[in-house]
């Protein structure tokens, strides 16, 4: 999957007019679609519930240094035009598609299904590890035993599906558009990728430190919704500034928000989920989330085409995960008879 994902984003530099661009597009999201769901089931297997959240917010913020690091080197790589008859965003896509091939063979070696596959664990650290993970599969085994078919018609999954496409369109928005609304700060490119770097350094600093705090209370709903309303709200109110400094530090504060929301929320998602669905819960929560990537970023590009400002399509996504918060807030309230919305939707 890695190695794919690298040779197809490699050969993006390569296009030849919109539909070749379409189609390895197309190709690179098939290689893609599976690493996210992959990756947080893989976690189930591996690290006992109290645990999780500080696992998941280092993986997250992996992927936000990505940005944090990949921002300035793109404005660098950029200017890289000409170089042996490539233009810059060739060199740039080339050169950042390398780490993916390099790394395959290693993750491949060292990574293993279950910790009792591992042979860098002690042998009490295997025991202990696959007792805790024993435990708690049986505990949800006993809580809920509706099969696959069941699984994909549950309500509570597509209510979570439908709140992780709120959640998620505030990172997608992040992420595709925060270079474009830096560079309208008046900055030139190398600039604009070092400015953008900013929100996303931020992001990764505070939610491993949310993540640690989360698994060190034992506790997930405020950790959950604080963050989420702290995402839709700064992002809101980012397009309602005029100063440049203003706008950075609340686009950081929203950038905060919507990643250390997503490594809670999937802490979450998989106790409500029996551990035999697990993986395909995960995925289809994942897929019916990440088709914000397409419907926000296409209405945020519609709007600015409209509007002449990314204004319109980032209080469209502060709109969306606001519904996600409420959402959210609802399935994870406990009422006062100690029953969940989770049981409530099972009965």
């Amino acid at each position: 999957m890695a190695r794919a994902w690298g040779l197809l984003a490699g050969a993006t530099a390569f296009v030849q007019g919109e539909y070749s661009f379409y189609a390895v597009r197309l190709l690179l999201g098939a290689a893609e679609a599976g690493f996210f769901p992959g990756v947080f089931f893989f976690f189930t297997l591996w690290m006992p519930s109290g645990y999780r959240a500080r696992v998941l917010a280092v993986f997250i913020a992996a992927g936000v240094a990505a940005s944090v690091i990949g921002s300035p080197v793109s404005g660098l790589l950029m200017q890289l035009n000409g170089l042996a008859g490539l233009k810059g965003w060739q060199w740039m896509f080339l050169i950042e598609a390398v780490p993916a091939l390099l790394l395959t063979p290693v993750i491949l070696k060292v990574l293993s299904d279950k910790p009792g596959d591992a042979s860098w664990l002690s042998v009490p650290e295997r025991d202990w590890l696959i007792e805790c993970l024993d435990k708690e599969a049986r505990q949800r085994r006993a809580a809920d035993q509706h099969g696959l078919l069941n699984l994909l018609l549950s309500p509570m999954v597509i209510w979570l599906g439908v709140a992780y496409f709120g959640t998620t369109g505030i990172n997608h928005g992040l992420f595709f558009f925060l270079p474009q609304i830096v560079e309208q700060f008046g900055l030139s490119i190398v600039q604009t990728g070092f400015v953008s770097a900013i929100p996303f350094a931020v992001a990764m600093v505070g939610m491993i430190w949310w993540g640690r705090r989360s698994d060190r209370l034992a506790e997930r709903r405020f950790h959950l919704l604080l963050p989420l309303a702290l995402a839709a709200i700064g992002l809101a109110a980012s397009t309602l500034v005029g100063s440049p400094l203003l706008r950075l530090a609340l686009l950081s504060v929203s950038a905060f928000g919507v990643n250390s929301a997503i490594t809670i929320f999937w802490t979450l998602a998989p106790r409500f989920l029996a551990p035999t669905a697990t993986a395909a819960g995960i995925a289809l929560i994942n897929s019916l989330g990440n088709l914000s990537g397409f419907v926000d970023t296409y209405a945020i590009g519609a709007i600015k085409d409209l509007t002449g400002s990314f204004s319109g399509g980032l209080q469209l996504l502060s709109g969306f995960g606001m519904i996600a918060l409420l959402i959210l807030a609802v399935l994870t309230h406990r009422r006062s008879d100690g029953k969940t919305a989770q049981s409530l939707l099972r009965a």
